[in-house]
């Protein structure tokens, strides 16, 4: 495979094959990699100091932004470093163990690697669906200590953006980022300007054309925070959490840094640091970009036949309050064979105890102590003869505490997995837990769900057991706040859902329009119709998905019961059919020969045309279409059941009420 090689200085361009070959930077000032579809590039300029430019379809979009790295206290590479160059190429198609949103994906990229000197490499990728670099490191020390990387981003323009305010500080914080949208990125002002922030940010390059800037393969190292350059237009700066000096308590539920050292990370002297991915597609696109999970290292995890994606019945969401039910409902054995029942009618895979099984829920020393009115032996044991395991609630720190002795007790009672709550940070040490946890999961054969934690980065590709995490504001919000609103929930398939699984917990029952919405800890609901929950069950991705109401709520909703008894979590195929930014996105996901599609929209009511030209031609199917009912202003719990014969390219309309939404099942009819 060719790759260009821009040489400057001559003003014109060379061609340079796969292999090696040594340049002197006063006369190869610039290195251009190509994506194999020739429509996107990421170039490195070495004339003194190192850039980088990145080009989408004949538009730059970044320009001359600075990259460093200091090591031990000495910035690299060196001004006027000699620079070797190999390139390479891959085009093959990879089959992983366990599915995601397709079953297989096509690893095509082209690639070359700069060396500076014997110390130091920049490699760099270019797909078609994005551009990704990271820093190569060969030191003949055991360790060596990162002071800073340098990484800025500066943009040709004052494109608009969805930028990320976290909902902490000093780099402790959960994640679940709001998005604010600035037309043009200089407008933002005031103390937002002043906040570093975690990636991923979405750039509007223009209407059909979105930039994604995030991480990918973070191990052993901290997570990448931008934040606005006041000095010039256009620019942001790059930020870590440094390495933690000692810790303290944050409450009873996690641990924060006493003080910190004056390096980010403390690392192997030879070792790959973690991508800097910039994801570009077009809005419908990038819904399934998987650019992220590509960057990541293969499965660790030899046989990965035990993990099982699927759905999973959740307690706390509705506060263990079950309606109807003739005995009290709450953290008690009865109640959890309850949703054991329910979940193996709802074909789910899982139940989950959460916080309030063990005693002092919240201590780290008493983790192991169950409450009288559980008794996770007999749940287990109900549960497997029904085909539904058992996932427990802990936090990380009290995970942590009784690291080995804990997974010893989970391993002889049985059970499935792990929700682990409260990481708070993506420094340096909080990364290696999520490592520990996962490679002693896999050990034990535990699938794990993290919450209050930082983003997806690809660990869901290096351990597949790893299933979901949160960083989101997803329905909980629904419980105290109006956080979680259709105009929130159609940002998150284009910004935080792309970089990985998002455990954003949908299933609401007790739908409601705005104006109508109350929140309520104990009886929660959803701003927004019921289809538009059951539309997020293919819209959003998680390999384990919640249904977050009670049992009861949804044998009370017969309609929203059938499809949701019908999707699965993870697919054969994804395609994005349409979407826009905040607005509205519908997803087609196929599962063996069965089509889904889904919808989920804003405050404004559209009607969608969708195009049926990815089913089988000369195959007749079944489209089982729930969508929002005539009384939809009236009541947000309204659903219609519409049932037709559809081919290979027919259309089908499709309205979308305000804060609406719709769900299908594509059938082949024999």
């Amino acid at each position: 495979m060719k790759l260009k090689l821009s040489k400057k200085a001559m003003k014109f361009s060379l061609v340079a094959l796969v292999g090696s070959m040594s340049l002197n930077p006063l006369f190869a000032e610039t290195f251009k990699l190509e994506s194999p579809d020739k429509k996107l590039s990421i170039s490195f300029n070495c004339e003194e100091k190192v850039s980088y430019d990145v080009s989408a379809q004949g538009l730059s979009i970044i320009k001359d932004a600075p990259i460093s790295i200091t090591i031990d206290g000495t910035k690299y590479p060196a001004v006027n470093s000699n620079v070797t160059m190999t390139t390479s190429s891959s085009d093959k198609f990879v089959v992983p163990q366990v599915k995601t949103i397709n079953n297989s994906f096509h690893e095509n990229y082209n690639a070359l690697t700069l060396a500076f000197g014997n110390n130091l490499q920049l490699e760099a990728r270019a797909y078609d669906e994005g551009v990704a670099f990271r820093w190569k490191t060969n030191f003949n020390k055991e360790t060596i200590l990162v002071n800073n990387e340098q990484n800025e981003l500066k943009f040709t323009k004052g494109f608009s953006i969805y930028y990320p305010q976290l909902d902490g500080k000093n780099f402790i914080s959960n994640q679940e980022n709001v998005y604010h949208y600035f037309k043009n990125m200089n407008d933002m002002k005031g103390k937002l300007a002043k906040l570093r922030v975690p990636v991923p940010m979405l750039v509007n390059v223009n209407d059909n054309l979105k930039m994604l800037i995030s991480e990918a393969n973070l191990e052993s190292y901290p997570g990448w925070y931008i934040k606005k350059d006041l000095t010039q237009e256009n620019s942001f700066k790059s930020a870590y959490p440094a390495y933690p000096k000692g810790f303290k308590a944050r409450g009873v539920r996690s641990t924060v840094p006493k003080q910190r050292e004056n390096y980010i990370a403390k690392v192997a002297g030879k070792r790959a640091l973690p991508w800097r991915a910039y994801l570009i597609s077009s809005d419908t696109d990038m819904m399934v970009n998987q650019l992220i999970y590509k960057l990541s290292d293969p499965s660790r995890v030899k046989d990965c036949s035990w993990i099982k994606p699927g759905k999973v019945s959740w307690d706390w969401w509705h506060a263990w309050n079950i309606p109807g039910v003739n005995f009290k409902s709450g953290i008690n054995t009865q109640t959890y064979k309850f949703y054991i029942d329910f979940a193996a009618k709802s074909k789910s895979k899982y139940i989950i105890l959460d916080a309030g099984w063990s005693k002092k829920v919240d201590h780290k020393e008493t983790l192991l102590d169950v409450v009288d009115a559980v008794d996770i032996p007999e749940i287990v044991r109900y549960g497997k003869e029904r085909g539904v395991g058992v996932i427990l609630w802990t936090t990380a720190w009290a995970l942590d505490y009784n690291f080995d002795k804990a997974f010893k007790q989970f391993s002889e009672w049985g059970i499935a997995g792990l929700k682990i709550d409260y990481l708070v940070r993506d420094d340096q040490t909080m990364v290696e837990f999520v490592y520990k946890v996962m490679q002693k999961a896999a050990e034990n054969k535990l699938i794990i769900d993290f919450h209050g934690g930082y983003k997806p980065t690809g660990v869901s590709r290096t351990y597949p057991n790893f299933m979901t995490c949160e960083s989101v504001k997803g329905l909980e919000q629904s419980k105290w706040s109006k956080k979680a609103d259709p105009n929130y929930n159609t940002l998150l398939p284009f910004i935080r859902n792309v970089v990985g699984p998002m455990d954003y917990t949908p299933g609401a029952m007790q739908n409601s329009h705005l104006k109508d919405f109350k929140d309520n800890f104990k009886s929660p609901g959803s701003i927004g119709t019921r289809c538009q929950q059951l539309g997020m069950y293919v819209v959003y991705f998680s390999s384990i998905q919640m249904l977050s109401d009670a049992p009861t709520r949804y044998y009370a909703a017969p309609l929203a019961m059938e499809f949701l008894t019908e999707v699965p979590t993870v697919w054969d195929k994804s395609l994005g059919i349409e979407g826009k930014v905040g607005k509205f996105a519908a997803v087609a996901r196929r599962d063996g020969n069965r089509w889904f599609i889904g919808g989920i929209n804003n405050y404004d009511a559209r009607e969608l045309t969708i195009k049926l030209d990815f089913l089988t031609q000369g195959q007749t199917y079944q489209l089982k279409l729930y969508k929002d009912g005539k009384d939809i202003e009236e009541d947000a719990t309204s659903v219609e059941l519409q049932t037709v014969n559809v081919k290979y390219n027919d259309t089908i309309k499709v309205k979308m009420a305000t804060g609406g939404g719709f769900a299908g099942i594509l059938t082949p009819v024999k």
